[in-house]
């Protein structure tokens, strides 16, 4: 099944390249209808959604324009990884966790930096930081998961941290594992639909605060 619908192109690109394009609209327009009841971290993952679709569109422009496009992924890893993690950091009021978060975004911009200049080459996948993000990325979401399981009382599914933090666990984890063997591109349509899978869930996030009576403020409660 997945072998056939790899035969099918829209606009010179697979359509599971083209849905997943498509998808990050879903959680943008949620961003747009819930705009006013965001709060600080809210806001900030629907300005990455928003830096998403610009780097989606100047991908593809780069592409049909038979150019290389596989630098912009290296800029796009640094990016995804400061704004998801700064809105974990943002939203957690535990001690031990924003200390973690704080030293794994400062190891992994050192990180980061001397793999352009060792590691990685901008003109190929990157797959070493791309994979390492994925992982910490996993950890700050499972963190997150952890203390708002033991901290909350009321109905997960209200809370937007709740969505979020899974669309990043469950995006990411499978994305360790996918994006260490990227240089094989048959593993793309995998990642394709686990960037489907991850907006729906940002989407979830978005929405939830409509019913959510605290608009999307972190019920974490200091430790």
């Amino acid at each position: 099944m997945m072998t056939s619908l790899t035969s099918f192109y829209i606009f010179g690109i697979s359509i599971f390249a083209f849905t997943a394009i498509t998808s990050s609209y879903i959680p943008f327009f949620a961003g747009c209808i819930t705009f006013r009841k965001h709060t600080s971290e809210l806001r900030l993952l629907f300005y990455f959604i928003i830096i998403g679709l610009i780097v989606d569109l100047i991908l593809l422009y780069i592409y049909y324009n038979e150019k290389s496009n596989l630098w912009m992924f290296h800029i796009f890893t640094l990016i995804e990884f400061l704004f998801l993690n700064f809105i974990f950091y943002i939203w957690h009021q535990n001690k031990i966790m924003k200390l973690g978060i704080r030293w794994s975004i400062i190891f992994f911009v050192l990180f980061w930096i001397v793999s352009k200049f060792s590691l990685e080459n901008f003109s190929d996948f990157d797959d070493i930081t791309s994979s390492f993000s994925s992982l910490l990325l996993t950890g700050s979401a499972m963190g997150t998961l952890f203390f708002l399981v033991r901290e909350t009382e009321h109905n997960l599914l209200e809370d937007p941290i709740f969505w979020i933090s899974l669309a990043v666990l469950v995006s990411y984890t499978a994305a360790f594992f996918i994006l260490s063997l990227s240089n094989s591109f048959d593993n793309w349509n995998y990642h394709n639909i686990l960037s489907i899978i991850g907006n729906l869930l940002y989407t979830g996030g978005f929405l939830s605060i409509i019913l959510h009576k605290s608009s999307g403020h972190s019920l974490l409660e200091p430790q």
